[in-house]
Order: structure tokens, then sequence, then C-alpha cells
């Protein structure tokens, strides 16, 4: 049966409390004992009661490592709120007397804010929040002795937290409870799972509690036999085991059950085949292309921006790639006058090259355009499933002002898998509102997460919306000044936002996290999430779709009952790779030594059009792969360093990057708590500049904390984007 003739109403299953669990500080005894009445928020300035469930799974987090797995909406941050209230008494200390400190681990910059605001409103803790923004990454131990001294709980993106450990800057056992929010990522290199590495650092009585929060469990794409291998890697990478509750009554009123839809679409590319061609033709050159050093960059940069013409075109229709386009002549020409290839005929003939494709691509589109008529939503020509996502969102209008019984407003977000299409969709949708009387009641603005590069409409670059600029529009949805968002993957997790009456997957979702994520954002009565799908795919993505359902029942069956991993298998998980330690108990492994020799290359001396990025090549040998790294030519350290022989080209660059840390501070370059030393000479004009900028929109951001993409500004020329080789 398709989704077009079915309701779903499914709901994750459900766990009991664990009792007799053993416990893993001493300390918990008290904690465990904490009244029921301050538990349930007595705090004045909070008028939240924890519901049956809350408090459920609250005691299991108390006696043991937790994931709380739990729907979208259901309040598992609130959870975690309970259960600093219940550890606030190890933070009474400051540091140096035996005291603690609570650190609350996000994935994103936007949910530092947000889950800071939750710990303030309601407990009387001193929190203090930190994004990459704020230059964390070059503060040293004196500033940070300040921050725990200051604050009682630290909310951070987890990068900070594993530069804060490798550098020695703080101890495990000066952590009394870690929560990981979206903990589902804990997967191969990501940085919550670095954060458990550190475990192997110190005896187990001083690994502070895990608190681990999501709504999906899986990461990523998994049959269904392995669901419960996956959930125990999880569970053993946290030290944790996963629960969720039996009170499938209360989660019910809070969680999500949307009427899934799938809505149907033709593909318009053959209707557009010779644009098409022309572009994908053009960026399969460029990919072919092989250049070092900036020019490598810049054709790098220009292949991915002909993928998002291609995609537009596909994807949004002829007025969509115009539009597009606009930013992507205008990126050219500040190219072709700025110092970084003045000069260079080859860089300009490949500008030329592409300058040439996309005029044709535009010509070609244009005469589609001119020739028929049935793809027109009033005087812009759009592809079927732009036109397609038009009329139903004309027909969901009509409907809600129809609808006398209905008090929700309209609400509905729009989720795309490109960046480019993001912004593109919504400059398509308000146009289309100024030529349909019939779309007026959209208030459309669009957002995507803070990394990547996006173009502005005078061609210059800039590394994504900065934290303040999404804050803005996130703020605006929920005020309801803004009633219709167009947004990335950014908005599918963790962030706080409106309950909508409409999600609909502009691209089909890919895994099944993507699937529960988003879906959980139509939480409204009545409300529908909605997939549009290419006609010839219906009965594929149907299946997809069905496959999804059916893991999410059994997810929350498979997390009922069960128990904390053993000793055994954490040990078989850890790996025996090489690590450097420095006399102040810093030290770099495999994992961090890609970020860490990054981080000293951000500051090495230089100006503005220098390219700070290290010059990393990999090859074959021995069956295997070695890897080379040199150093920016303005560091001090000159001499070209060979990894071993690897299985993967990953562990290869880990490798190399490893041994460059080593050297850098055996030489000086990084202190014993392996921060970079070097002395950076344009400072001074900098922080000039900084302070002219504080109200435009081109703030530069340092972003090497894992909040977004590295981007260096070009101040007179042009921007663009620096993409590290590793």
């Amino acid at each position: 049966m398709h989704r077009s003739d079915e309701v779903c109403s499914r709901l994750t299953g459900t766990s009991r409390p664990v009792s007799g669990a053993t416990r893993i500080k001493p300390h918990l005894e008290r904690a465990s004992g904490v009244a029921e009445s301050e538990l349930l928020m007595s705090d004045s300035e909070s008028a939240f009661t924890a519901r049956d469930y809350q408090v459920e799974l609250l005691e299991t987090a108390l006696e043991q490592n937790t994931v709380v797995c739990l729907g979208t909406g259901t309040g598992k941050t609130f959870i975690a709120v309970l259960l600093i209230k219940a550890y606030a008494h190890t933070v009474v200390s400051p540091l140096p007397e035996g005291g603690q400190r609570i650190v609350f681990i996000v994935p994103s910059v936007a949910l530092v804010e947000q889950q800071a605001n939750h710990v303030k409103r309601h407990t009387s803790l001193r929190v203090g929040q930190y994004v990459g923004s704020m230059g964390v990454d070059f503060w040293d131990k004196k500033v940070w002795d300040t921050e725990f001294q200051s604050n009682e709980v630290l909310v951070m993106t987890a990068q900070i937290l594993v530069n804060i450990l490798h550098s020695g800057f703080i101890g495990l056992k000066q952590i009394s409870l870690l929560v990981f929010d979206e903990c589902h990522r804990a997967a191969k290199n990501h940085p919550f799972s670095q954060i458990m590495d550190s475990f192997t650092h110190c005896p187990d009585v001083e690994h502070p509690r895990i608190l681990g929060l999501t709504a999906s469990v899986l990461s990523g794409k998994c049959k269904p036999h392995r669901l419960d291998e996956n959930i125990r890697n999880l569970e053993i990478t946290l030290r944790s085991r996963c629960a969720t509750t039996r009170d499938l009554a209360s989660v019910r009123e809070h969680g999500t059950q949307p009427e899934e839809l799938l809505l149907q679409y033709t593909s318009s590319e053959k209707m557009l085949d010779a644009a098409v061609r022309t572009l994908s033709g053009c960026e399969d050159q460029l990919r072919e292309a092989k250049f070092d050093g900036d020019m490598g960059m810049i054709v790098k940069q220009l292949k991915k921006l002909m993928g998002n013409c291609w995609d537009v075109l596909i994807q949004l229709g002829p007025w969509a790639l115009q539009s597009y386009t606009q930013c992507v002549f205008a990126f050219m020409e500040r190219l072709k006058s700025g110092n970084l290839i003045c000069g260079d005929d080859l860089a300009l003939a490949v500008l030329t090259f592409c300058e040439d494709d996309l005029n044709i691509s535009l010509e070609q589109s244009r005469n589609v355009a001119a020739t028929s008529r049935c793809l027109y939503h009033g005087d812009i020509f759009v592809s079927h499933k732009a036109k397609i996502l038009l009329s139903y969102l004309e027909k969901s209008g009509c409907n809600t002002a129809a609808d006398n019984t209905s008090t929700a407003p309209f609400c509905a977000i729009v989720f795309v898998e490109r960046r480019s299409t993001a912004r593109s969709l919504c400059e398509l949708i308000m146009h289309a509102i100024e030529c349909d009387p019939n779309l007026k009641f959209l208030k459309p603005l669009w957002t995507v997460g803070a990394g990547g590069i996006a173009l502005l409409k005078d061609g210059c670059s800039e590394a994504g919306p900065s934290h303040s600029k999404q804050s803005i529009v996130l703020r605006k949805f929920r005020s309801g000044e803004c009633n219709l968002l167009v947004s990335t993957s950014a908005t599918e997790e963790g962030l706080d936002i409106p309950s909508c009456s409409l999600v609909i997957q502009f691209d089909r979702p890919k895994e099944i996290r993507a699937y529960i994520q988003a879906k959980g954002r139509a939480r409204s009565k009545g409300s529908k999430y909605i997939v549009m799908v290419e006609q010839s795919e219906v009965q594929l993505v149907d299946d997809e779709l069905e496959l999804f359902s059916t893991i999410e029942q059994k997810l929350g069956d498979l997390c009922i009952d069960r128990t904390i991993p053993s000793e055994t298998e954490v040990e078989e998980r850890q790996t025996d790779l090489p690590e450097y330690h420095t006399v102040k108990g810093a030290w770099v492994d495999m994992a961090s030594s890609i970020d860490l020799v990054n981080r000293y290359c951000d500051k090495l001396p230089g100006d503005h059009f220098t390219h700070l990025a290290p010059q990393c090549d990999i090859y074959e040998e021995d069956g295997g792969f070695v890897s080379e790294l040199a150093l920016p030519r303005n560091s001090p350290f000159k001499e070209v360093l060979k990894s071993d022989v690897w299985p993967s080209k990953t562990r290869a660059k880990q490798h190399v990057a490893l041994l460059v840390c080593e050297q850098l501070h055996k030489m000086g370059q990084l202190d014993d708590h392996l921060c970079p030393v070097v002395e950076d000479e344009s400072d001074t004009e900098d922080e000039e500049e900084e302070e002219e900028e504080d109200t435009t929109s081109e703030d530069r951001e340092l972003s090497s904390s894992g909040d977004s993409r590295k981007a260096y500004k070009m101040k007179v020329t042009i921007e663009y984007e620096a993409i590290c080789v590793f």
C-alpha cells in the first residue's frame, strides 16, 4: 500500500528502569537519594514538572551510564536537566579543592546556545557556553582555568572538549557528568568517539557519568538484521546502555504521529537535456583536471559550483538557474580581477571555459522555456518538481484557511539536500508569491548549517551563514514571522522549532536517521509528512520508507531491558595505535593529529593572500598507502615527513600528521600543552578590521573546532574557501 493511502502512527518502543546496577562513582549513592520534590523542578523560575517516563529514565541514568532513546519532542533535554540538578552537589567546590564540573556536549554551534539556555532556565547553576568563533582553539591553560572556576556547567561543541582533554587543561576525573546530545553521532572518527577514547587514559573510578540523548540511535544506513549490532556498537563506544520507556500512553501524547504521503512528480531532465549535458560535461572536465596549490583550490571550488548549477537546473528549472548563475558569474569576475590569478593564463582559460559553458546552458534552457508553456508558474519557468511543490503549498494554505476546527496556524519546513538548493528554492518561492495571490499567505526564509560555502549576490563567498544569522531566521520561525522554512539537515536534529503542520522532504531521506528526525518535526495535530518522489521511483521509495518504518519500530523494541557493555567488550574495541605524550599530560593520537596540524597552520604568520593549508600527497607502496606532508612555506619546520605504510589512506594521513606534531613539539612550535606558540604578525591589523566590521554581515569566524569549515577572507579582491588538504 502506498503512503498516499496510509496513515502511519508509529512510536518508538519502551523500557523499564533497571535496578541493582553497579554504581560507577561513590557519590552517586548520594545523588540517587535526591528528594523527588527537587527532581520535579522546584526552582521558582521553572514551572515544568517531570512526566512519569522522564522520572523513570532519570532513575536509570542515576544508576548507570545511559543512552536515552525517545522520539522528537518527548523531552529528552529535560531529563538531562534533571540529572544535572541531581549532580549539582559535585560542582560546589572549586577544582583545586576536589570539586568537579558538568560538561554538556553538542554537535553544532546552534545547539550550544539552546542547551545552555535550557540549563540556565531550570537550574541556578552558573553556565558557560563555548564555540569555535570565540577563538577557544588558542586559549591557554590560564584562560580555561578561569572558565572552569567561573562556571559549574560548560556547554560546548564536541571538538572543543577533545582539544581541552588532549591539551591536559582538565582531566576526566574533574568532570562528574558528561552529557552527549544527539549521541548517535558517536561513530568512526567523530569528536564524540574521540572524547570516549580519552577514557583509556584514566582509571575507571575516575570516569564521569555518561548520559546520551538521541531520537534515532542509528547514524547511517543499517539493515534490519544488523540493528542490534549497531546499537551495541553505540553502547560500547559510550560505555552505556540504551534505554527507553514502556509508558506508551504518555509518550504518545508528546511524540509525533503525522500522516505520511508520497508526492509524485515527473523529472524535467529530458526536457532540459541539452543544458544538463553541457553543465555535467563541464563538471566532468574540471574533475579530471589536476592542479596543485591555489589553482587546485580554485578548480575544486569551480567544480562544486558547476555541480550546484546542474542540480539547481534539474531540481528547480531555468528561472532558478538564471538566478543562481548571477552569483557564479560575479564570483568568477572577482577571481579575474584579484591578485590570486593575476597574469595566470591557465587560470584565466579555466574560468573562460566555465563561463562559456554556463552561457551555453543558459541559452539552451531559455530555448526550452520559449517553446513550452506547461511548466510555467506565473511568469517563471520551473521544473515539474518545483511546480508540484508550489501547487501543494497553495492547496495546503487553502485547506488551512477552510478548516474552521483547526487552531494551529500554517507552519511548514521543506528539507533539501544541498545548500545551493535551499537558497534557490526559497528565492523561487518568494518570486512565485509575487505572481500568485494564492501563495500570499507564505512567509518563507531559508537556513543552512554554519559550515560549507555560500555565494553572495556580488559574487563573494562566505563560510555559510554565521550562527547569529541562523539564530535570527530560527527566531522568526518560532515567532511566526516566518511560516515556511527551507532548510538543509541543519534543523533536522536537536534545534527547538515550532511543531509543524507540514514537513516536506524535497529530496527523499537516504537513511533512517534523516527519516526519523525530519518526520519528528511534524508534531501538530493532523500534521503531514510528505516525501517528494520521481514518478518512476514511487515503488522503490515506498519500499524504502516501509523499511525505515519497520526499523523505527524495531529500534524501540531493541532498546528494552538492555545490559551495559562489559569491560571485555570495551577492551576488545580499543585499538593499539601510536600516540605522542608530553610532560604536562597532553597527548595527540592518530584521530586528533590532523586537527592539531590545522590549528597550528591557522596560527602561522601571514597576510590575507597567503595560502596556509599544508600540502599532503598520498601514494601506494608495498600493498598499502603512504602519505607525505609539507607544512606551508611560512612555517619554520621545512622537512617533508613520510608516514609508515598503512592499509588505508585515512590512516596514512593521520600517521604523517602525528609525526609532524611530534617534531613541532620538539622544536618548540607546540608547547607542552600542544598549543601553537607561533606569533601571528597580522593580529593587530585583524583586530582593527574586526572592529570596523562588527556590524557587517561578513565578519570573519574562526571555525576549526568542528563548528564549520575553515574560511579565510580575501579583503580587497575576493573571498574564497581555503580548503584543507585533509
